[in-house]
């Protein structure tokens, strides 16, 4: 009779400190609390200088003229360039062409990709065309400024056209663009806006 007494009392002790084990573990579980902070790289991409060249284009000739800093402007964040108030005058204009020549800079913490441009047209004109041409990168040297850079030399140095490609950035790398934008019967030209797109280096397509 003693044998079962002990028995049922070790039974019962055994079953209470499983028990009592059993709640503790389901209290700390219960105030578990994980904390995790998670550091976002920033990206960003500035245009640092740029060259605009407008031609007015005829049957037989275009005429060229670089646009000053009354007709050009950058966006307040560097990321897009403004052309305004443009037209052709005294001249039966079959087409206007603006040629861009553009430096930009990776400003941000993480690779990125250059991989389109973007262009916006408010005004008078029947259709417009765009091929650009992306030249590095660029860690340091620029191999030419745009100090002295006049119409002649940009149309000589655009590369070949119908060439639209991508180029990677490291944070601090620089890239060329040639940036050329036919218009088509243009006539009075609100506002042109070029926007280079970019994505992380690693973003699909």
């Amino acid at each position: 009779m003693y044998a079962t007494v002990n028995r049922l009392i070790l039974y019962l002790v055994v079953s209470t400190m499983l028990l009592s084990i059993g709640v503790s573990y389901s209290m700390y579980l219960g105030s578990l609390k994980a904390n995790v902070c998670v550091d976002i790289a920033s990206t960003d991409m500035d245009i640092k200088c740029y060259k605009i060249c407008k031609c007015c284009c005829s049957c037989c000739s275009c005429y060229c003229c670089l646009l000053g800093h009354n007709y050009t402007r950058l966006t307040s964040d560097n990321q897009s360039l403004e052309i305004h108030d443009i037209e052709c005058r005294f001249m039966h204009t079959r087409e206007l062409e603006l040629l861009t020549l553009m430096v930009v800079e990776n400003t941000g913490e993480t690779p990125i990709k250059i991989r389109d441009v973007n262009v916006s047209i408010t005004g008078n004109y029947t259709g417009y065309n765009i091929h650009y041409h992306i030249v590095g990168p660029y860690r340091s040297y620029i191999p030419k400024t745009l100090e002295d850079t006049n119409c002649s030399e940009i149309r000589q140095s655009i590369p070949s056209k119908h060439i639209n490609n991508t180029v990677q950035l490291e944070p601090r790398d620089k890239a060329i663009l040639w940036i050329e934008i036919e218009i088509y019967s243009a006539g009075y030209i609100n506002k042109v806006v070029i926007t280079p797109v970019y994505t992380l280096w690693n973003a699909n397509p």
